[in-house]
């Protein structure tokens, strides 16, 4: 049996403004997860890990959505079957068969302070939203709280 995927107010938010659909993301992220083995890939879904000291908080690289060259690069690492990569990335949390998956927020070059992309996420200057992330993701793994 699948495990349910929940999306936070947040992201299905950023996903309207753009004029994205939502639905289509998770079910494109449903399918993904459905692959076997660990280096499932997909056209819109990459290499997969997990973040710094969790087991349920993790992130995922995505196809890049305004970068031309990347986007060159991820479709050639496609087409080799080599792990891709991006500056852009997905932040989710599997919540185990209990509370199933919830997409938290996609990070790329507009959404990290004074940083170039998802890689960035990391440094010192971005600690207040990767505390706020965790702590999103703790009220998820531990209580079924969708933000």
């Amino acid at each position: 049996m699948a495990k349910s995927t929940r999306v936070s107010s947040q992201l299905a938010a950023s996903f309207a403004a753009k004029g994205l659909d939502i639905e289509e993301f998770v079910l494109d992220f449903d399918y993904w997860k459905s692959l076997p083995g660990v280096d499932r890939e997909t056209n819109i879904f990459g290499r997969d890990g997990a973040n710094r000291g969790s087991d349920f908080f993790r992130h995922v690289h995505i196809v890049p959505f305004n970068d031309l060259a990347a986007l060159r690069q991820w479709n050639r690492n496609a087409s080799k079957g080599r792990a891709n990569k991006s500056n852009r990335y997905l932040f989710y949390v599997d919540g185990g068969p209990a509370y199933g998956y919830l997409l938290l927020i996609v990070i790329d070059d507009s959404a990290v302070p004074n940083g170039s992309g998802g890689h960035q996420i990391w440094d010192s200057e971005n600690a207040d939203l990767m505390v706020e992330l965790n702590r999103l993701a703790d009220d998820f793994f531990y209580n079924g709280k969708v933000p």
